[in-house]
């Protein structure tokens, strides 16, 4: 297994081979002085957290951050409160340590997994309904709705206070479309609206209710964890795709489009739909 590794301290050699041994490929990130352990930690998602020789984090402060980062392993040379594993114990126990990790590790790889699988499943959706769409000649819409500004929010309040958000969205947005439509959160920072039998028009009333509705969603970073922990204000911008196209001739050409267009949005300056090219031209065709 593949395991990733955020270090902060002195790794000294014994140490950097206790952490080899957790996987068959560990790759070790080595903190630096400039990096903040929270946002290095939010950004890299790593399996476990490694404390060497005098961190300038100690293993408390980042088994509070818990609610943001989530359930990161936390091993340590020091015996101190809230690391997961202790390295530097005796020689007896460190075989015992070494298989928590493991076992840590790959529960946390399992969680990813499981998401990675349902987003497989999603794609094999849209391919159907794409599959559908094109056999029958009935209209098929993709929206794809992003966090404006997830770059700079994720580091200001963490990744966890950007999931929340997505989550509440999704569940919104649940609720405001029909029970043949397909809503989920695959990706970092995305929700998208699988939309059957849906012409153009009517999918772009979706995507501007989809839009709507992010301006109303709260944006909390957990107390304790943000720079700024006063809820906020998040926008959000839908890039939409549609079909029957002679530009669109898979599920996952849909998603290219919608993918693309999402990113104009946010580049015109967020908080917008816009809509594919070919999804522009059968706008402004004559009636």
């Amino acid at each position: 297994m593949n395991v990733r590794v955020v270090a902060f301290g002195r790794i000294d050699d014994r140490l950097r081979e206790e952490l080899r041994a957790l996987g068959d490929a560990v790759e070790v990130r080595m903190a630096s002085a400039e990096d903040e352990p929270a946002e290095l930690v939010a950004a890299l998602r790593p399996h476990l957290i490694a404390l060497g020789e005098d961190p300038p984090v100690d293993a408390a402060s980042l088994a509070g951050l818990e609610p943001l980062l989530g359930p990161v392993p936390i091993l340590s040379v020091r015996d101190e409160p809230g690391a997961d594993v202790v390295l530097g114990a005796d020689l007896p126990s460190r075989p015992r340590a070494l298989a928590t990790a493991r076992k840590l590790a790959r529960l946390r790889e399992g969680l990813w997994s499981a998401r990675e699988d349902e987003a497989a499943r999603l794609l094999r959706r849209l391919d159907h309904e794409f599959v559908r769409a094109s056999r029958y000649r009935h209209p098929l819409a993709l929206a794809v709705v992003g966090v404006d500004r997830i770059d700079e929010l994720a580091g200001l309040h963490g990744e966890r206070a950007v999931d929340a958000f997505l989550d509440s969205l999704a569940e919104a947005a649940r609720r405001g479309v029909r029970e043949v439509d397909v809503v989920y959160r695959p990706a970092r920072g995305e929700v998208w609206a699988i939309l059957p039998e849906t012409e153009p028009s009517g999918a772009r009333s979706v995507a501007e209710r989809l839009r709507t509705l992010s301006g109303k969603i709260l944006f909390k970073p957990p107390a304790g964890t943000s720079r700024h922990p006063l809820p906020l204000k998040a926008t959000a911008s839908v890039g939409l795709a549609t079909c029957p196209s002679e530009r669109v001739r898979s599920g996952a050409e849909l998603l290219s489009h919608a993918r693309a267009a999402l990113e104009t949005a946010r580049l015109e300056g967020g908080d917008r739909v816009v809509s594919s090219p070919s999804e522009r031209r059968s706008e402004e065709a004559p009636e």
